[in-house]
């Protein structure tokens, strides 16, 4: 009972349509690995997240009251956003493929977030001007907002793109394999992960 509306990869695991869709390749124990490394890198990222975002915040002043928001936003954001970019990425038609524009993004946005956070008091300083002897305490206040601000923002970055980077992941995974590599590359992500 196959509809029009099923996915190619659906098609391709159905006896009736394997003649008109080519079958998808085998996939080596090599490029598994390589596919579940990245959960495992995402987890190096959830570990330097949870040791150094809270000393950073407060190394730069942080009120005791908004530490939870940094904790709260990445997750609401994700239960928000991460089924639209869902979306976005089965309807996605990137000479990449659906999957890869998405990875590379949330890549990037993690090594941005990290950077953001861990170095928010240093790009406050650079942009305001790096005499601080001679601000006023206006001004001084305004640089320690903007220090809290960016490093705020780096830290919700970092923490989204780490959430959402999976999604793809194992889209990816279940898009491009057979059903015994599918399983065989979710047992190496669970192990990547630490699940």
């Amino acid at each position: 009972m196959e509809t029009e509306e099923q996915s190619p990869l659906l098609r391709r695991d159905s006896a009736a349509s394997s003649a008109s869709v080519p079958a998808v390749p085998r996939r080596p124990w090599r490029q598994l690995l390589m596919n579940g490394s990245i959960l495992l890198g995402r987890e190096f990222c959830y570990a330097l997240e949870a040791a150094l975002v809270l000393p950073v915040l407060m190394t730069i002043g942080m009120p005791r009251e908004l530490y939870s928001i940094v904790w709260l936003i990445p997750p609401v954001f994700g239960f928000i956003f991460v089924p639209l970019i869902g979306s976005v990425s089965d309807h996605c038609r990137c000479r990449w493929g659906r999957r890869r524009p998405f990875i590379l993004a949330f890549g990037i946005a993690i090594v941005l977030g990290c950077a953001l956070f861990l170095n928010g008091d240093a790009i406050a300083n650079l942009l305001a001007g790096n005499h601080s002897r001679s601000r006023k305490r206006a001004d001084r206040e305004y640089v320690h907002t903007a220090k809290l601000a960016v490093s705020m923002f780096g830290a919700i970055l970092f923490d989204f793109a780490a959430d959402s980077i999976e999604s793809p992941i194992k889209a990816y995974l279940l898009d491009n394999c057979v059903e015994e590599d599918r399983r065989r590359g979710l047992d190496i992500q669970g192990v990547m992960s630490g699940t």
